[in-house]
């Protein structure tokens, strides 16, 4: 019984920052484009298929992220 309290007692607490699970990586990719200031081609973040041709078709939202998340970090991006 006392499992199954403590179990349901994370499935009923709602998380306080709710966030997209590829949120850092989106932000990262965002970063990337700034830096470089092209889209990129290739994916070089995956481990399995690193290389491959790749589109990065989010790439005004993870612009937009990488600009919230570097005028006011973790806090900016729970306001955005």
């Amino acid at each position: 019984m006392l499992a199954m309290c403590l179990v349901g007692r994370v499935f009923l607490r709602r998380p306080q920052f709710l966030c997209d699970p590829d949120l850092w990586w989106h932000i990262r990719v965002g970063e990337d484009i700034l830096r470089t200031r092209h889209f990129p081609t290739t994916d070089s973040y995956s481990w399995t298929v690193a290389g491959n041709p790749w589109i990065a078709y989010e790439w005004l939202g993870e612009i937009a992220l990488a600009l919230v998340n570097r005028a006011g970090g973790v806090v900016a991006l729970s306001r955005f």
